[in-house]
This record gives structure tokens, C-alpha cells and sequence, in this order.
């Protein structure tokens, strides 16, 4: 029997809720299947942060983003403090190869495929989600 895959999400990802994007269901349709979605305490915490201002497109993105996750994740709680949420990305993947990373961060992308990761980015002219 397959396991069900996990996937890690990142920020820029969840973001993409303000533009009427689900990832979730989004992603469980390219990878064919139901999987296990996990985010970062470090990407809650820059979410909140991003939420508190009180003005602009990202402020009211991340605080409809953090009502989307609700329920929808399993939140990773990090043992020690990132510089960034990608540091904590590059590692946590290298220690469970098995993730599915999904990013539109650019560098990311390319660092975590050299290692053999399998990353997930959105495809915005085709309006999907495509493996790098």
C-alpha cells in the first residue's frame, strides 16, 4: 500500500488563497491523491506578522491565508530559531527526503532540486501547480 504523501508549504504558497487559489486542492489533484499538508511555525509566525499591519494587499493576503490553513495543516513546531523560513526548508527536507516541498521562491527551488527533493511550484499563466 502507497503512503499518503506529505507536503510542506511555504509561504509565498499559501498566499496565493487572496487570489481565490485552494492549494490544497490544488495540489491533491496534480499529485492525484489526498496528502498531509505540514507549514513551519516560523511561516505562522511571518504570516502573523504580515497580518498585524493594518494596511495593503499582503496584510489582508496572510490574514486570509491564516483562516484557510485553520484546520487544514499540521503545524511544525521548530526545535531551534531560522534566520529565515527557507534555511529551515533547505534542512527539514534534507532530513526527510520524503517531503514534498511546494515554493515560488526561486532560489529554494533550485537548492532543494539539486539535493533531489521533489518541489511543487504554481505555474500562474496555466493556473496549476507544476513539479520543478
Amino acid at each position: 500500500m502507497l503512503s499518503k504523501c506529505k507536503v510542506l508549504l511555504d509561504t509565498s504558497v499559501v498566499l496565493l488563497v487572496y487570489d481565490g487559489i485552494d492549494p490544497i486542492e490544488l495540489i491533491d489533484d496534480v499529485l492525484n491523491m489526498k496528502c498531509d499538508y505540514f507549514i513551519p511555525d516560523i511561516v505562522i509566525d511571518e504570516l502573523i506578522r504580515l497580518a498585524s499591519r493594518d494596511i495593503g494587499i499582503r496584510s489582508r493576503a496572510a490574514r486570509l491565508a491564516l483562516q484557510y490553513l485553520r484546520d487544514r495543516v499540521k503545524i511544525i513546531h521548530t526545535t531551534r530559531r531560522y534566520e529565515t523560513a527557507d534555511e529551515f526548508f533547505k534542512e527539514y527536507a534534507t532530513n526527510n527526503p520524503s517531503i514534498i516541498i511546494v515554493t515560488n521562491d526561486d532560489e529554494l527551488k533550485k537548492e532543494l532540486k539539486s539535493k533531489g527533493i521533489k518541489v511543487l511550484t504554481w505555474w500562474l499563466s496555466k493556473r496549476k501547480f507544476v513539479e520543478v
